[in-house]
C-alpha cells in the first residue's frame, strides 16, 4: 500500500495517487507492461541506485571482471543446439572456444569463463534464423599478476575489436570461435552488480500485451 502523495509528478509537481491493489499498469507505446507491488518497488529502488550511484557504470575505472557474452551466427546456432542431447560435447565446445579466445586475445586461460548460460536473441524477427547467447565472462588478473597484466577493460575492448574484424583475425580460424556473430561482438551484460541479476529475473516476469515488443529493447534501454 503506497499512500497519496507519496509520489510527485517530475513533469507537473504534482503528488500522484497512491496504490490501493496490488499492481501498477505501465504503457509502453502500443505495450502494456504489468509489474506486481513488490516489482514495481524494486524498479524504483533500482533506477534511484543507478540515477544517484552510477551502478555499473564507472567511466575509465579497470573493473574487476565483466560479465559478458557473445551471439553465434545461425550457422553455429543451428551447431550449437545440435549438441543439446550431448552434454559432453556441449562442454567440449565451451572449453575450446575459451581455449580460441584466449589465445586470439591474448590472455591466461584461467581469466575467461563462461557459466554456460545460453539464451535465445528475442530480438530476431521470427522469420528469419534463430540465434544465440552464450555466456563468457573475463575474470580479474591473481594478485600476484595484477601489474603484469591487462585489466578485463582493456580485455573486453580487444574481445570485441577480434569479434568485430573476425575475418582478419584469429577468430576466424578457430574451430568454435569461427561461428560468433561479428555484427553482435563481445558485450558486457553489467560489470560485477549482483543488483542486475535480480533486475533481470524481475524483468522475466513482466507480461506483454503485445508478444511483438521485445524484452531485450528493455534490457538495453536500461543498459543492462
Amino acid at each position: 500500500m503506497i499512500e497519496n502523495n507519496f509520489v510527485k509528478s517530475r513533469i507537473f509537481q504534482e503528488p500522484l495517487y497512491g496504490l490501493n491493489e496490488r499492481v501498477w499498469s505501465f504503457t509502453i507505446g502500443k505495450c502494456i507492461v504489468i509489474f506486481s507491488h513488490f516489482e514495481s518497488l524494486l524498479l524504483l529502488l533500482y533506477i534511484f541506485f543507478l540515477k544517484n550511484f552510477q551502478i555499473g557504470h564507472d567511466g575509465d575505472k579497470p573493473s574487476d571482471s565483466v560479465i559478458g557474452r557473445v551471439r553465434l551466427t545461425p550457422e553455429g546456432t543451428k551447431h550449437f543446439e545440435s549438441l543439446k542431447d550431448d552434454d559432453k560435447r556441449r562442454k567440449e565446445f565451451y572449453e575450446k572456444l575459451r581455449e580460441e579466445l584466449a589465445i586470439a586475445i591474448p590472455a591466461d586461460l584461467e581469466r575467461i569463463t563462461t557459466t554456460e548460460r545460453v539464451e535465445i536473441d528475442t530480438s530476431i524477427p521470427s522469420d528469419f534464423p534463430k540465434q544465440i547467447f552464450l555466456s563468457i565472462n573475463i575474470e580479474k588478473p591473481k594478485k600476484d599478476k595484477t601489474e603484469q597484466e591487462r585489466s578485463a577493460d582493456l580485455l573486453l575492448k580487444d574481445l570485441d575489436s577480434l569479434i568485430r574484424h573476425k575475418p582478419v583475425t584469429p577468430i576466424a580460424f578457430g574451430e568454435n570461435s569461427r561461428y560468433l556473430d561479428q555484427d553482435y561482438g563481445y558485450k558486457p551484460l553489467r560489470k560485477n552488480s549482483f543488483l542486475n541479476f535480480h533486475m533481470r529475473t524481475v524483468f522475466k516476469r513482466i507480461v506483454f500485451k503485445r508478444e511483438e515488443f521485445q524484452l531485450n529493447i528493455l534490457f538495453d534501454i536500461l543498459n543492462l
